[in-house]
């Protein structure tokens, strides 16, 4: 033991012990827990990006196009390997193993124990529930504190590291790279701040122009990769799917508006309560009679939530049961108070710092109200913005009172080993032996899907083939979606997509799959007796869905006009 203490005094404050244990955290992650993709989302972007539609793409449209780019080189030069979820783990130890590396060098011991305890909590969802707005924030987050611990050393340029993770976060999810900034803000200000006073020394002047200085380059970086972004998307066929995304975007993330509050202005629309069901479920890629016109029509109706004390109240009770009732928040309410506790009764603490505090709370419920209000509570989201919470409010404590500093260290170890606990043991892998048999039994029906490439098979957006049975470290092959289409969901149009349906002489995959001896629908016949009654109201009055085989748990159908 003493040889062990003495190994990581000697070696805590350098990169690689930092490094080391994000490594040992992701094996051991890797050893208890299978891998699986917090959202659809990932998936569809590594299909992108690999070459699942026909060959790889920069085209990501959510993570910008120069990650995008680098992506598809690495699948040209190996398919076979996960390059999509390589890069987000790879991203994920970096940015944990600056932030301990930055800690860890703080020389308080009780912040760094805290941090490596934020950091344990966070790996759960960096190497178990990847997701790229998750990777986002952890960029975001440790750009933000090597830039902080840099600039308020003197001659140090590691600030320019720092930049480099920041204008990553940004590319990896522009809207969460905003979200960390508005809350990690606050445990920069003190350095500016400081330099403002009438007092001020000259060290604390040159570290606020070091800080600008890091300011201005990650903007000029960000600025860059904005425009390089938006040149690629340039082209007519890109900007009339980007356009048809923002609609796609609105219904599906804020939901249709109820049919029954606005049932005439459907009926004005032409759309019937079976549509309705259809549209709302994300089936909705019928050009003819759900274009863009119509779609925005439809955004129009949703109701905007207004700011009055009943939706505040509404909002404050959600947030109580987000942090008090969810199991999978459980680590992250219990890191917050924790060091919320810690910077109260621990830091010594100035009027800089108390102001500090207030403005990363203020920040980080902005971001929580203006998700609520705009969407919904989302356990991305929200577990990002905690995450740049905690390591903010870490970035502000100085420590005193020694003693009292061990006894709140002992009990959060103990309350954050609980909170673990709580919220991982029913994803270990011994308990998910039904999930790993589903896995299996999907991946033989879409090998022989695959297989028979004359056929297009075409789903509902809910059918589970691709979302939920294929894991982040499977290599996806080129092609597997080359005769696969969903009904509907945010890839509707593009590009790519579009392409697959030509393939086999479709643009209308309601209208034209009748008598099309190249297209099958493939579901249960409960599921796509809604799709048959579709086809049947607004296109062919005598079309019959026939069974031609099963295909797994799955049963195919063509659908045919039997006209008399």
């Amino acid at each position: 033991m003493h040889k062990i203490c003495a190994f990581i005094n000697d070696n805590q404050k350098k990169f690689s012990f930092s490094l080391s244990l994000n490594i040992i955290f992701f094996i051991l992650f890797n050893v208890f827990f299978y891998c699986q993709y917090h959202t659809v989302d990932d998936v569809f972007m590594e299909m992108i990006a690999c070459g699942a539609f026909g060959s790889p793409d920069a085209h990501l449209i959510y993570i910008n196009a120069i990650l995008g780019f680098v992506l598809k080189c690495l699948y040209s030069l190996a398919q076979n390997i996960p390059w999509y979820t390589l890069m987000q783990i790879v991203m994920s130890i970096l940015s944990f193993s600056v932030i301990l590396y930055v800690f860890f060098n703080r020389e308080q011991k009780g912040s760094a124990i805290l941090a490596l305890l934020a950091i344990l909590a966070i790996s759960y969802e960096a190497y178990v529930r990847v997701q790229f707005t998750k990777t986002a924030a952890f960029l975001t987050v440790a750009g933000y504190v090597l830039i902080s611990f840099s600039v308020l050393r003197a001659k140090d340029r590691r600030w320019l590291w720092g930049t480099i993770l920041l204008v990553n976060g940004y590319m990896m999810r522009p809207g969460m790279f905003f979200a960390c900034s508005a809350v990690c803000l606050g445990f920069l200000m003190p350095i500016v701040l400081k330099a403002l006073k009438k007092n001020r020394s000259e060290k604390e002047l040159k570290d606020m122009k070091r800080l600008f200085a890091a300011g201005l380059c990650s903007l000029l970086l960000v600025g860059a990769s904005f425009f390089i972004d938006r040149l690629c998307y340039s082209s007519d066929e890109w900007k009339y799917y980007k356009h048809y995304n923002e609609y796609i975007t609105q219904l599906e993330d804020i939901n249709f508006p109820d049919y029954s509050s606005y049932e005439d202005e459907y009926k004005k629309l032409d759309i019937s309560y079976e549509d309705y069901l259809l549209y709302s479920a994300m089936d909705q890629n019928d050009p003819e009679l759900f274009g863009i016109d119509k779609m925005e029509k439809v955004k129009d109706l949703q109701p905007h939530k207004t700011m009055n004390i009943d939706e505040f109240i509404e909002f404050l009770l959600k947030g109580k049961n987000k942090f008090f009732k969810e199991r999978s928040m459980t680590p992250f309410t219990a890191i917050l108070l924790s060091v919320l506790l810690y910077f109260v009764f621990v830091s010594r603490n100035g009027w800089i710092e108390w102001f500090s505090l207030f403005f990363v709370g203020f920040a980080a419920f902005v971001c929580f109200f203006y998700t609520y209000m705009m969407h919904r509570w989302l356990d991305r989201t929200t577990i990002s913005v905690v995450f740049a919470t905690v390591f903010s409010l870490l970035s502000l404590i100085n420590e005193k009172k020694e003693t009292i500093k061990k006894v709140f260290v002992s009990l959060m170890i103990v309350a954050m080993t609980l909170s673990y606990v709580r919220c991982w043991e029913n994803s270990l892998k011994w308990k998910m032996n039904d999930w790993t048999a589903a896995v299996a039994k999907n991946h033989e029906a879409l090998d022989e899907i695959y297989k028979d490439q004359d056929h297009l098979y075409i789903g509902r957006t809910s059918l589970a083939l691709w979302k939920a049975y294929y894991t982040p470290y499977e290599a996806i092959r080129l092609g597997a979606m080359s005769n696969f289409s969903p009904l509907g969901d945010w890839l509707t149009n593009a590009p790519f997509s579009v392409g697959v349906l030509e393939n086999y002489g479709i643009k209308n995959p309601y209208k034209d799959i009748v008598d099309n001896k190249k297209a099958y629908l493939i579901g249960d016949r409960g599921s796509l007796e809604p799709v048959l009654n579709y086809i049947i109201r607004h296109y062919d009055p005598n079309a019959e869905m026939r069974s031609v085989r099963m295909i797994g748990e799955y049963e195919v159908f063509s659908i045919v006009s039997a006209k008399q």
